[in-house]
């Protein structure tokens, strides 16, 4: 199992920890982990856990004390999913509380099973204050105790469909527990809410109970009062002292009233409770203002504003709220000085510039009700640029890689082409680059030295809410510049050439059509080598060195009306997808300038490059590290179902072609690849590697045997 512990604040790796893996259900103390290791100085771990059926749950030891498993220095615990440990990577993230509090690690049971994820368990310590925390996997939940040491006694009650209770004792040693939940009684408050001038009932209004002692969660519960006024709420017995009730009393989002109230509970229970609001006679409690933003020019809604509602001068600021996607919004607000519709003035700003204006005045209103349309003028939207903030960094060393070319290309490719940007790696590695787009693109980056590709990755870009995306980039072993490549890689550099010759060309039209490049002639002066893989390595030079012979490569490019090319990867498959090469394995690779998996399948189909990859002691096994390359070379399989073969277990062409269960295989790869896979698309494409591995037999007819015995 593979993964990373990173901190939350900085998304930094945190180094120096241990994590450990444990069954579910072994505690500290009372277990040993099943495997247990340290995280290096980018927060990597690597655990040898053995293949048992279930989860794992995985604790993170970090600070003094960590190497000897001291609950005092437990900062996480996490359960991780079978698929996790089998394929993925889990990502541990660490909250650091500063040194001020220490974390805490429960598991809510209902019964003897764990509690489903994301529900709320909400903790009350005896001595004052209340914090909220979501379950896990597992039932886990996360808490903080702002006094480390000291024993606390904790009442936790457990959201769901039926409110539950449980207890837990804190002590400095004990800070895992398993808290089970278990039904909760019930308080019960009945009142009115009742007009000062006539006593009538007040009906629509929302009655909100708080406990102004602090030890339960506002709002404590709440209610909707009746055409007569009346109100009844009931909430569950989280904790045994009854709230201290203040009432908060609404109409629609304007709060019209607040009144505290005796703490006078019987049996659970608060009756009698009246609620006296100084409203005038056959008027509202509040009013309700709809209204829509409308762009002056192109009467379309306008969403994102931010509307302020205030007094008819604009001197005292009533309510805030934002226009929705069709440009509404919708606002409660007290009455007028009279008691009757109030006079209003509306401002519309987007970001901290106002956009409109508008007043309502007492005759726009309806009863109790006003709707309003809000004419704006929205400036133009800049163009949206992204910005990608990365490091290329040796996967070896740590260190930054100076000097490369950086080319990030659009996955998807749009109207007009690829989208793509190029930069050079600063002396630390650094580089930025800044991409025209409507939404955050999905990118692949070419790294160069010189003219020489040196890798293709396909690192995910983290993008944040201002456009700007960050990425980590790491090669192993960093490329010498002696200008030597592969022939293919020589190929690729004079294919780019020819392509942006015909950009470049393209942008010129005249009257009479367009300029195409319509043959070129291409002679290139090269000193020819033969390495010990077999490949053939070219220099391109201006003379020949003493010791060498000058060679040519001569080519012709014309193009060809309706000629059609097999289709073919957009990129290849970097090294690093095969899991089972080390760091130095891979660098050993790219100094002999094998880069790709692709680069591995075409050695290897030659006998040459074949028993030179096997005297380079990769410390893998090499004939099944040969049957995932066929595999993942394999063209006639989507890319995409390649890679999910491989991380379903799938080892080679002839494992897929003989696969026992091909319905099973179908579930399989829908579920990977989230898309639905049919029975018959998992056998026609066994049926096609069958057929590309089947021997060609010799066809045997009357004429073929007569004319062998002529012979």
């Amino acid at each position: 199992m593979k993964g990373t512990l990173l901190n939350r604040s900085d998304r930094a790796g945190v180094a120096d920890a241990v994590v450990s893996a444990w069954q579910v259900g072994d505690r500290p103390g009372r277990h040993l982990p099943m495997a247990a290791g340290p995280t290096d100085a980018d927060g990597r771990f690597a655990l040898d856990v053995p293949a048992l059926r279930g989860d794992v749950v995985l604790r993170v030891h970090h600070g003094k004390g960590a190497a000897d498993l001291d609950p005092r220095a437990l900062a996480a615990v996490v359960q991780v999913p079978v698929d996790d440990r089998r394929g993925g990577q889990p990502v541990i993230w660490l909250d650091d509380g500063g040194g001020r509090t220490r974390p805490i690690f429960g598991r809510a049971l209902i019964g003897e099973d764990p509690a489903p994820e994301q529900l709320t368990v909400t903790a009350s310590a005896l001595s004052g204050g209340r914090q909220k925390a979501p379950t896990g996997r597992g039932g886990w939940f996360t808490l903080r105790l702002t006094e480390p040491g000291v024993p606390t006694e904790l009442r936790l009650s457990l959201e769901g469909d039926r409110p539950r209770v449980g207890t837990w004792s804190v002590t400095e040693h004990d800070v895992e527990a398993d808290v089970v939940f278990s039904p909760a009684g019930n308080f019960a408050v009945t009142g009115t809410v009742t007009r000062k001038a006539d006593g009538s009932g007040l009906g629509g209004l929302r009655v909100e109970l708080l406990d102004r002692s602090g030890l339960w969660a506002n709002p404590v519960g709440d209610a909707t009062t009746s055409d007569s006024g009346d109100f009844a709420l009931g909430f569950a017995q989280v904790l045994d002292t009854p709230p201290a009730p203040t009432f908060a009393v609404w109409s629609g989002d304007q709060r019209v009233a607040s009144v505290d109230w005796p703490a006078a509970w019987e049996d659970r229970g608060l009756r009698a409770v009246r609620l006296v609001l100084d409203v005038a006679p056959d008027r509202p409690a509040a009013y309700q203002l709809d209204g829509q933003a409308l762009d002056r020019a192109a009467r379309t809604p306008v969403p994102g504003l931010r509307v302020e509602v205030s007094g008819v001068r604009f001197d005292v600021l009533l309510k805030q709220a934002s226009t929705d996607g069709d440009g509404r919004f919708s606002v409660s607000v007290p009455p007028g000085p009279d008691g009757g519709p109030p006079e209003l003035g509306l401002r519309l700003y987007r970001g901290g510039i106002r956009v409109g204006e508008q007043q309502v005045a007492t005759a726009a209103w309806h009863a109790d009700a006003a709707t309003v349309f809000c004419e704006v003028d929205v400036p133009a939207a800049a163009p949206a640029v992204f910005r990608v903030s990365g490091r290329l960094v040796d996967q070896v060393t740590r260190s930054g890689v100076a000097g490369l070319r950086v080319e990030a290309w659009d996955k998807a490719p749009r109207p007009g082409g690829l989208l793509g940007a190029a930069t050079y790696t600063a002396q630390d590695g650094t580089f930025d680059l800044a991409l025209p787009a409507d939404v955050p693109p999905a990118l692949f980056f070419r790294l160069y030295t010189a003219d020489a590709l040196v890798a293709t990755l396909d690192d995910e870009v983290g993008w944040d809410a201002a456009g700007t995306g960050t990425v980590l980039l790491e090669i192993a072993g960093v490329p010498r510049p002696d200008g030597d490549v592969v022939l293919h890689e020589l190929g690729e550099t004079i294919a780019t050439a020819v392509n942006r010759m015909q950009s470049e060309l393209a942008r010129y039209p005249s009257t009479v059509g367009a300029y195409v490049v319509d043959e070129l002639d291409l002679s290139v002066p090269v000193a020819v080598q033969l390495d010990r893989l077999g490949q053939v390595r070219a220099k391109v030079v201006d003379r020949a060195p003493a010791d060498e012979q000058l060679g040519q490569i001569r080519m012709r490019v014309r193009p060809v009306l309706g000629a059609r090319l097999p289709s073919a990867d957009q990129l290849d498959q970097p090294l690093s997808v095969l899991t089972e090469l080390s760091a130095d394995a891979v660098a050993r690779l790219n100094a002999l300038r094998v880069y790709s998996v692709e680069d591995l399948a075409r050695l290897a189909c030659a006998p040459a490059g074949s028993a030179a990859l096997a005297g380079l002691s990769l410390g893998v096994d090499l004939a099944a590290l040969l049957d995932k390359v066929a595999l993942l070379s394999l063209t006639v399989l989507p890319r995409p179902v390649r890679e999910a073969l491989i991380l379903l277990g799938v080892s080679s062409p002839r494992a897929f072609a003989d696969h026992p269960d091909p319905a099973a295989l179908a579930a399989a790869l829908s579920v990977r690849l989230g898309q639905d896979i049919g029975v018959d698309a998992v056998t026609a494409w066994a049926r096609l590697v069958r057929d590309g591995l089947a021997i060609p037999l010799p066809t045997i007819t009357e004429e073929t045997i007569d004319e062998h015995h002529e012979r």
